[in-house]
């Protein structure tokens, strides 16, 4: 408690206006646990505000300090400094602020972004699925390769405890996906059908997920069972996420491709930047 009048008065109108910003983040918690599981719900008593800069999110910057957070982003010109767009988030992760960025770039500029190279976190389903309805080609990368991790190479098993080769399982690379029958085949040549369709949380949006499931005969009779699943009685599982294809249009295979490889190779930095800064 300040120890003046004048100190008290400038306190109770902070936390006046702490008390409206934490009224308007319950509501708009409210509006995004509807659309979740009741097992994936969370409480709002969990939401917590900074008095002094209510504007701003609280949360765990790089340094693993929680304290009050702004989220910077810059649109920038590939070939010079040039600045198109800039925007400021209350925001932890820069997970769905690629939208937002490109509609404020086309406002500041005057004219629309027909091409944008980001950082894998910039393609999430949302962000692809804006760039395609809106004509934006997207160069970004996908799945392991956003993550900066190494494709996988399948070399000869690893040596476990006592000598003894440990079999590597297979993972979901080994299935290959196909349209017609929808699903995806086993190494073994089985198809694996549509099971359920599920919802999971990732990052800040919430997506369906399919879940493809071999038939139980097919795996325990399988004698490539024990590198495959730890359960054939069940039948060996693999996820796909509801408009995965439009992520394997729009990302990585783009980049793969001789135009996207040439222009990752040019470019000095990401064009599409961003920082966290302390609030205030």
């Amino acid at each position: 408690m300040a120890g003046t009048k004048a100190g008290r008065l400038r306190q109770h109108h902070a936390y006046s206006l702490a008390r409206q910003a934490l009224k308007g983040w319950q509501s708009e918690h409210a509006t995004k646990q509807k659309d979740k599981a009741k097992s994936r719900r969370r409480s709002a008593e969990g939401l917590v505000i900074c008095p002094t800069e209510p504007e701003a999110v609280l949360g765990r910057d790089k340094c693993k300090v929680f304290r009050p957070l702004y989220n910077s982003q810059i649109m920038q010109d590939p070939d010079s400094p040039f600045v198109l767009g800039y925007g400021v988030y209350p925001r932890v992760t820069d997970s769905g602020l690629l939208p937002p960025m490109l509609e404020r770039t086309a406002r500041l500029t005057g004219q629309k972004l027909n091409r944008v190279t980001t950082d894998g976190i910039y393609a999430r389903l949302k962000d692809v699925r804006y760039c395609k309805d809106n004509g934006v080609e997207l160069y970004a990368p996908v799945g392991a390769q956003a993550k900066g991790q190494k494709r996988k190479r399948h070399g000869p098993a690893k040596a476990g405890k006592g000598g003894a080769k440990k079999e590597e399982k297979y993972g979901k690379e080994k299935f290959a996906w196909q349209q017609e029958p929808r699903g995806y085949r086993c190494p073994q040549g089985h198809l694996l059908q549509l099971g359920r369709v599920k919802r999971k949380a990732r990052e800040e949006e919430e997506v369906e997920v399919e879940e493809y499931r071999c038939d139980k005969e097919h795996c325990l009779s399988c004698p490539q069972a024990s590198r495959c699943t730890s359960r054939p009685h069940k039948g060996r599982t693999v996820d796909r996420m509801v408009g995965q294809e439009l992520l394997d249009e729009g990302g990585q295979d783009r980049l793969c491709r001789t135009e996207g490889a040439a222009i990752q190779r040019e470019e000095k930095g990401n064009p599409f930047d961003s920082r966290k800064y302390k609030a205030g």
